[in-house]
């Protein structure tokens, strides 16, 4: 009974939205079909939708209590977030064919509009940190939160996000003629935006919030090219919905049953958090593409809702003119300031939405007062002819490519800021995390390339198998490549043998960031090495722990793949396993090399030293406080 009481929130949501509404008669559709206020509305419903699904993470604990019908909204979040990118794209593509000179003041009104929001918000975040958590800030700090440079705010990647497709927008039809191939390009962009916050994997940093990290990134802004695609065909779309109403209806709502729980199956069967292991991106893919396609099918279905009813509530467009704040705000209060207060289920549920709404509203008065005044001076004028693309500022061919390729390096400009900042603060986390890990802990630290299917490299998961003084071991959880021990067959020692040269060349030691590498401390004068057959046997309580999984892309370049061992059967985990060196005694010279076998058993002997396939798992020593 305490779990079904749960559903009165989302019951109150839906009487709320739908009070005095209006469902047109048959063979007659809404006059509201996509007005203004009907748009706000829908996004003021999403919003509240939001906030229960992020407190349904909450009590669930992500989906891992179940506590009923409720427990759906721990799954379904992102579609609420697709309506916010179907009308952002819908009113872009909307207003550039319907307003004369809409790109002249583009930057200053879309722009003020969610970063002044976006940046009052940080700002009482902070006071309320420094103020009542008591926390202390240096002026690097500020400045980074203030601006969003580093996300205080879990909610402030929608703002990030949006800008960026902002501004893909401006540039395109900005200089290029043709809007259709401005609009493709646009869809181009931010397929490309989707794929690129994709395979930079998700948070594994004490859960804080990256830019292009995590799935909100991506899964529902495929929607954002739905509304642009829709604004542009808006009379054809919208004629064969009208012609095709009833059975459309019936199929999309079939198809999108099935497909939330496609996507509730596919968050817990492949999911996102996999990026440290082989073929963890083509799970994250299989996710990604469930629920994107779960979006479309559900904002299909919002429009056909949209067709017939009409939305008659004050409230709700009173509440609408607060949304991004509200939004903006309680993501914090159900994070952090809420998340630890005494309270059961269903009063936790009535606080945080009724406080984010009554806060949203207080800090968005204000807010909404400044952008107004700010979106007024002189100056939101001035800008956009300094950098407007009209024909008139290009009298000649060469003037606008010098410009185009000013436009190409001042981006370039800033993606580099904005990797340094990121590699920075990627440093930094690895360094507390060395310095806080003890022993047996997993830990990350340099990146290689570990999957085919993912672009560039990936951050290098290590366990710590030893932990001094002034000093950690770190060794690779997986084998990430392969090799011989050394390339002819001659007794060697492992002072003079290839794969000791091998993992002290540049392919290895550029795992590490210059900054990295300063951390590591040689051992012998090698800043990577293996484990010695007595470090294996003492580090590891059995074989079974001893057994190693090789990355897809150390498949791909021919290290051996084994069967499933005696104790796991790696492939149906996904994983597959292999041999792998072990150092040589210091000074002995063999025709063979010490090994661990897919069994975890160590052998000193069985393997001779050029031997091709076996698996390479590097160590290293690194510095902490």
């Amino acid at each position: 009974m305490n779990e079904i009481i749960l559903l009165i929130y989302p019951l109150l949501l839906f009487a709320f939205t739908f009070y005095r509404a209006k469902i047109s008669k048959k063979g007659e559709f809404s006059p509201c079909f996509l007005d203004a206020d009907q748009t706000k509305s829908i996004q003021v419903f999403a919003c509240i939708a939001i906030m229960i699904h992020h407190v349904t993470q909450q009590v669930t604990v992500y989906g891992s209590h179940n506590l009923g019908p409720i427990t759906l909204f721990n799954y379904i979040g992102f579609l609420f977030t697709s309506v916010f990118f179907f009308f952002s794209g819908f009113g872009l593509i909307t207003s550039i064919y319907r307003k004369n000179n809409y790109l002249d003041l583009f930057l200053c009104k879309r722009l003020s509009s969610v970063l002044i929001p976006f940046w009052i918000t940080n700002f009482i975040i902070i006071l309320y940190e420094i103020l009542v958590l008591h926390k202390t800030k240096d002026f690097v700090s500020l400045v980074k939160e203030i601006s969003g440079i580093v996300l205080i705010n879990s909610n402030g990647w929608f703002v990030i996000e949006i800008i960026i497709l902002y501004l893909a927008f401006f540039l395109l039809f900005s200089l290029l003629k043709n809007r259709d191939i401005a609009l493709f390009l646009l869809a181009v962009a931010s397929v490309c935006l989707i794929s690129f916050s994709l395979l930079q994997g998700h948070d594994p940093e004490n859960g804080k919030v990256h830019w292009f990290r995590g799935e909100w990134w991506y899964n529902s802004t495929i929607c954002f090219i739905y509304g642009a695609f829709f604004a542009r065909f808006r009379d054809k779309i919208e004629s064969f919905m009208r012609n095709k109403y009833k059975g459309l209806l019936l199929v999309i709502s079939i198809a999108l049953i099935m497909l939330v729980f496609g996507s509730v199956y596919a968050n817990d069967h492949f999911g996102y958090y996999l990026e440290s292991r082989p073929l963890g991106t083509i799970y994250a893919l299989i996710t990604l593409i469930v629920q994107s396609c779960t979006c479309l099918v559900f904002m299909t279905f919002v429009m056909l809702l949209n067709m017939k009813i009409s939305i008659h509530n004050k409230g709700l467009s009173f509440i609408g003119k607060f949304t991004l704040s509200i939004f903006l705000i309680h993501g914090y209060l159900v994070n952090v300031v809420l998340v630890e207060k005494g309270m059961t289920y269903l009063q936790r549920f009535f606080i945080v939405i009724i406080s984010s709404i009554i806060c949203g509203i207080i800090i968005g008065i204000p807010i909404n007062f400044l952008v107004k005044k700010v979106r007024e001076k002189s100056f939101c004028i001035r800008l956009p002819r300094i950098i407007s693309f009209e024909k008139k500022n290009f009298n000649t061919g060469k003037k606008k490519i010098v410009y185009i390729l000013g436009v190409i390096v001042f981006t370039g400009v800033i993606v580099f800021i904005v990797r340094g900042v990121l590699q920075n603060k990627e440093y930094i986390s690895e360094v507390n995390a060395i310095n806080n890990a003890e022993v047996g802990d997993t830990v990350l630290f340099g990146r290689y390339d570990t999957q085919k299917s993912h672009i560039g490299k990936e951050r290098m998961t290590w366990v710590v198998v030893y932990k001094e003084n002034d000093r950690v071991c770190l060794l690779s959880e997986y084998g990430i490549a392969g090799s011989w021990y050394n390339q002819r067959h001659v007794e060697i020692s492992w002072e003079e043998c290839d794969l000791r040269k091998l993992l002290n060349s540049n392919k290895f030691t550029n795992i590490f960031s210059k900054k990295e590498k300063e951390l590591i401390v040689p051992l012998d004068g090698d800043i990577i090495s293996l484990l010695s057959s007595a470090q294996a046997l003492e580090i590891f309580d059995n074989d079974k722990e001893r057994e190693l999984a090789i990355t897809d892309m150390a498949i791909y370049n021919g290290v051996n793949i084994n069967t499933p061992s005696k104790a796991n059967n790696w492939d149906m985990k996904g994983y597959r396993s292999s041999w792998w060196w072990l150092r040589g005694e210091a000074g002995i010279k063999s025709l063979t090399a010490p090994i661990v076998t897919e069994d975890g058993e160590i052998i000193l002997d069985e393997k001779t030293v050029n031997k091709p396939g076996g698996a390479i798992r590097p160590v290293v020593w690194v510095e902490i406080e």
